[in-house]
């Protein structure tokens, strides 16, 4: 991970972070995520729709207002990537990672992206990982009694799908986020689905 370290004058400092005396003042960007949850069910969804509305716990969902962005902020879009949350399974047979590769290939996701009601796709949910499907566990034993603990994500954060700044979010423009599965599976248990949306975000100096 690169941070790149700058040298900075006290005026150049006091500039940058200081509204200018014109309407509206200066913007400042930072990279930030935006991040929503929903819930697939055991017996399969067919679609989930993020991003749509807000949510009191902030490990769920980070939006200030739901289905947009508040005024004067926009963001930059130049990752998206699908997070399936997926509990440990208890079990000799890796239910987990079976999970996985039903839920981001045998189901045959795809991705839609709306803003200001024109959609962006859909394209495969394939490329929206974090990467390949990593599985990983232990047995805490062999013969009779024997209990395995199987775990399975996809994969290291290696960014997803690019959308390399092409598209953006404006203050109070709708937009959403639709997964659509072609082929349903069934998995072992209800299961948090996160959608990440990796932006340059633009906000004004408060």
């Amino acid at each position: 991970m690169r941070v790149p370290v700058q040298a900075r004058t006290l005026k150049e400092l006091q500039e940058i972070t200081t509204p200018a005396p014109v309407g509206g003042g200066n913007m400042e960007v930072y990279r930030h995520v935006l991040y929503d949850t929903q819930t697939y069910v055991a017996a399969g969804s067919s679609r989930l729709t993020f991003f749509s509305n807000t949510n009191s716990d902030p490990s769920l969902c980070n939006l200030e207002v739901g289905g947009s962005l508040p005024d004067p902020d926009y963001a930059q879009l130049w990752y998206g990537r699908i997070v399936p949350v997926l509990a440990n399974s208890n079990a000799a047979v890796p239910l987990v990672v079976g999970d996985m590769i039903d839920l981001m290939l045998t189901g045959r996701p795809t991705v839609t992206v709306t803003i200001m009601s024109k959609p962006y796709g859909p394209e495969p949910g394939g490329l929206f990982h974090g990467g390949g499907i990593e599985p990983w566990g232990y047995s805490d034993g062999a013969g009779a009694g024997v209990v395995s603990h199987d775990w399975a994500k996809s994969g290291p954060n290696d960014g997803g799908f690019c959308f390399d700044g092409a598209l953006w979010l404006l203050p109070k423009a709708a937009f959403r986020v639709t997964i659509a599965w072609g082929n349903p599976q069934a998995i072992a248990a209800d299961t948090l689905i996160r959608f990440e949306l990796d932006t340059c975000y633009y906000r004004a100096i408060r």
